[in-house]
């Protein structure tokens, strides 16, 4: 047997370190001796996936299959419209014509996408409502979730993402109804941030009514609370988790994530940012780290992908019900499959996803956590999907340092108790 190639070490102490593997999710804290391990530590690493038997080539391609399996689960990104009543000001459907999808392309999408779950044999369908602002096309929505709850006999999840506005009670209780499991909300942080980066188009402010909502939907939903910054507007961010925390959002927001706007992708936002590998990595790790000490669970640092671009069972759907391999790709109009409404060719849909654009990558101990980074952000940047967007420098500053972090509170934590 051998170390697996896709091992992360990370030193803890002058005597310890653990041994870190994305791809089986296994680890383990050992003596840092250098010396030949004892037969029972041996074994602990074996069942961990940190030794393995076979060479590289044969451990890449377990990755490489994994990367590539396909869900259980038929997955659909919907956007219900293009129209939204915020102009954030790193939006890239900015100046684009309003587009709501109407009831023949709302029944169309909803039998296309349960006719699709049977003939793959799927064991059900998961869906997001995506703008736009989704809630402002109510009708479409409930059209496509009550079709595909009866024609799938309740097989199925679906969760909103939405600027919150429209998410009344009234609201609450028909998408809960509707079968509707989670919704994300997105708050640039407290006044003025908010309001700087997320202004609404009737030009008042709306940080009270969009954190009242929040609050109302954790009562029936799942709520996941998302924050974009910039460096002008990361403070914002930083007092937004601390008024939610005031506020006891602990009890409602499921998972918080804060992000950079990521700029020049489809859009002119003014950043330059492709990737998190390009941000500001020690400040994206010390804005959700200041959420997490607060008790807000946040997104893992180890697992930014591989997404749903790899999944022959996943697609996007627009407005007008073309089809397309994912959301981030429906303004390229070069990989439309086509329409729900005629015909979807699904080798064009599934032949784009299955690119080894992450070869270049097999020796990486990174590959099982990113699978080669976001094809979309590769095809604006590089010229092409089917290259790779490198997020090893973020692993390296930020998720090794979040195994690391966790791991000495964790002995902390056990020296305590022994005491």
């Amino acid at each position: 047997m051998r170390w697996s190639t896709y091992n992360v070490e990370i030193p803890l102490t002058e005597k310890l370190k653990m041994i870190y593997n994305p791809f089986t999710g296994g680890e383990v804290i050992v003596e840092d001796s250098g010396g030949d391990l004892d037969a029972d530590t041996a074994e602990v690493l074996a069942e961990a996936g940190l030794v393995v038997d076979g060479d590289e080539e044969a451990e890449y391609s377990r990755v490489r299959e994994s990367i590539f399996a396909d869900s259980t689960m038929g997955h659909a990104t919907l956007l219900l419209t293009t129209a939204c009543n915020f102009r954030c000001v790193y939006c890239f459907q900015e100046g684009e014509r309003p587009r709501y999808m109407d009831d023949f392309t709302a029944e169309a999408t909803a039998c296309f996408l349960v006719n699709r779950v049977k003939e793959r044999g799927l064991e059900g369908l998961r869906l997001v409502f995506y703008g736009g602002e989704p809630l402002m096309n109510l009708r479409a929505l409930r059209i496509i979730a009550r079709y595909c709850r009866h024609g799938l006999n309740g097989r199925f999840e679906a969760g909103v993402i939405t600027n919150g506005y429209y998410l009344t009670p009234e609201v609450i209780r028909e998408l809960w109804d509707l079968g509707v499991q989670w919704v994300k909300v997105t708050i640039d942080g407290v006044p003025p941030f908010h309001e700087k980066m997320r202004p609404a188009r009737h030009g008042r402010p709306t940080f009270e009514r969009l954190f009242s909502n929040m609050v109302k939907a954790g009562e029936k939903l799942r709520v996941i609370l998302a924050a974009n910054y910039t460096a002008e507007t990361v403070e914002g961010v930083y007092r937004l988790v601390d008024y939610v925390a005031a506020r006891g959002g602990q009890q409602f927001i499921d998972k918080f994530f804060a992000r950079p706007v990521f700029g020049k992708l489809l859009c002119d936002s003014g950043a330059d940012i492709y990737s998190y590998a390009h941000s500001d990595i020690e400040e994206l790790f010390r804005v959700n780290m200041h959420a997490a000490k607060r008790g807000f669970p946040i997104k893992d640092f180890f697992h930014l992908g591989p997404c749903n671009f790899y999944d022959a069972s996943s697609l996007a759907v627009d407005p007008v019900g073309n089809v397309y391999p994912c959301e981030g790709l429906v303004h390229f109009p070069e990989f439309k499959a086509g329409n729900v409404s005629r015909s979807v060719d699904e080798t064009a849909l599934v032949d784009v996803k299955k690119v080894e654009r992450f070869r270049p990558c097999r020796r990486c101990p990174y590959l099982p956590a990113c699978g080669g980074g976001c094809a979309v952000s590769a095809l604006v940047a590089r010229g092409s999907h089917e290259k790779v967007m490198c997020e090893k420098t973020f692993f390296e500053r930020a998720g090794v340092r979040f195994l690391k972090e966790r791991a000495l509170s964790e002995i902390t934590q056990q020296k305590e108790v022994a005491i």
